[in-house]
């Protein structure tokens, strides 16, 4: 309560702003802000007493004299006390820095005035705290030639208002400006970039899961977006249910400006649209089991509204590298075996939609998805039934639309591929004349080619 007076407001904008180095959101709490102008959007408006939980979730604390000591303690925050010399205070100084070192707590003592503690020695104690302890959660983003979406992506990690995070962000082998770009917030320490020859999605996630010191990891991809209590409600989530191995959340889609998409986000109510059918849908906040839930459809749009225990995902070797598309179906699965998830109705994720999105590969991503589907549900014809029936309402359209396309395009036989694979889905489409009438009119042109070319033609 007395740190204005106490300490300088260049000395509080060097910390702040050195907190933020390490890729941290940083609150000031107590009965009276201190903070200066331009740092105040960082005041969270709590006294000591109304912040315990929030010190329960935080990564760090740095405490000006005795006052917090308790409150530090009390929470078991990772903590940092700045103490300076009192005059008529006698021995205040050595007896306030015993006391806190017998709390477990940091101490930074300046034997003057503590407004005039340099600022570098609270940054060496920063430093310290930080580089002791492993992050709770470590964000994996694997990312190719998005040079363009990767950055905004990365700006709604850092703005979560759960702290304590490393980012790995793994360049699998970008033909574009990506590492250019990147390599400012790797020099900074905001991100830890890896490079790689290009190997697909689920490898480079996979070398995110390696270097991963986290208890938890999430998977973002290098298009979408957080909502700023993403990571804080899905590490709640998992802390309330200690058998838990995922939890997730709600995904919204945009198109357009990331900004625009935030603020959209959090002008709407908290809860998202639940897709799920009440009859079908797990129950919210609990654990569950999730195997015949996840048998039936894939109920994450992507990995990225979803949050994991690392060990976990370690014991059953992670993604499958030869899997596209639908590797994180098949992670899933794999990982429902070893522990129940949790469903939060929260929006966790904002998903964009643009021309690059990896899913319009629509007959590759639904070769996989079959493979998958073959390698999980084996040959119960009621399984492949209900399964195929909840996801035709995602394969078909895309399907149906890549079919169109190469029709129009003379690609005839990757045409009557797509067709071949939204049958597999939907039977009977077979029944639809206008589906029977494009199938013929692509197998004709697939049959007329031949015979269309001259003799001599042929016969070379």
């Amino acid at each position: 309560q007395q740190a204005e007076r106490d300490y300088s407001t260049a000395g509080f904008a060097a910390i702040v702003l050195h907190l933020r180095s390490h890729g941290l959101a940083v609150l000031e709490i107590g009965d009276r802000p201190t903070l200066p102008p331009q740092l105040a959007q960082d005041r969270c408006g709590l006294s000591f007493a109304a912040s315990t939980e929030l010190l329960r979730r935080a990564r760090l604390f740095v405490g000006i004299d005795s006052g917090p000591m308790h409150l530090a303690h009390a929470t078991s925050t990772p903590s940092i006390v700045l103490l300076g010399d009192y005059k008529g205070f006698g021995d205040y100084l050595p007896y306030a820095g015993r006391f806190a070192r017998a709390l477990g707590l940091a101490v930074v003592r300046h034997a003057g005035p503590l407004r005039e503690l340099p600022p570098a020695a609270v940054q060496r104690a920063i430093d310290a705290e930080l580089a002791g302890s492993a992050p709770t959660v470590s964000v994996v983003v694997p990312t190719y030639r998005h040079a363009a979406l990767v950055e905004a992506t990365l700006q709604s990690v850092f703005v979560q208002t759960f702290g304590h995070v490393e980012v790995l962000v793994v360049d699998d082998g970008s033909p574009d400006d990506t590492a250019a770009r990147l390599a400012p917030l790797a020099e900074a320490g905001r991100i830890r970039l890896v490079r790689q020859h290009n190997q697909g999605q689920a490898a480079a996630r996979n070398r995110g899961l390696a270097l991963a010191r986290g208890e938890f990891v999430a998977f973002l991809d290098d298009d979408d977006l957080w909502p700023p209590t993403t990571l804080e409600r899905l590490v709640a989530a998992l802390r309330k249910e200690p058998s838990a191995v995922l939890a997730y959340g709600q995904q919204r889609t945009f198109r357009g400006e990331a900004a625009a998409a935030l603020a959209a986000a959090a002008a709407q109510r908290e809860d998202a649209a639940d897709t799920e059918t009440a009859a079908k849908a797990p129950p919210a906040g609990e654990a569950f089991d999730a195997r015949a839930a996840f048998r039936l459809h894939n109920r994450l749009s992507s990995p990225g509204q979803a949050l994991l225990r690392t060990a976990a995902v370690r014991a059953i070797g992670g993604f499958d590298p030869t899997v596209w598309g639908s590797d994180d179906w098949d992670l899933y699965l794999r990982l429902a075996a070893r522990g129940p998830f949790v469903k939060l109705p929260h929006t966790t994720l904002l998903y964009r939609q643009h021309g690059d999105n990896a899913s319009h590969d629509a007959v590759r991503h639904a070769s996989h998805h079959l493979g998958v589907a073959a390698r999980h549900l084996g040959i119960s014809p009621g399984s492949w039934w209900r399964h195929q029936r909840h996801a035709a309402g995602y394969f078909v359209p895309n399907l149906l639309a890549h079919a169109a396309r190469a029709g129009a395009a003379g690609a005839g036989r990757t045409a009557l591929h797509a067709y071949a694979l939204a049958l597999c889905f939907r039977l009977r489409l077979a029944l639809e004349p206008w589906f029977v009438r494009d199938v013929a009119r692509n197998l004709w042109r697939l049959l007329r080619a031949p015979l269309a070319r001259p003799l001599g033609a042929r016969a070379r």
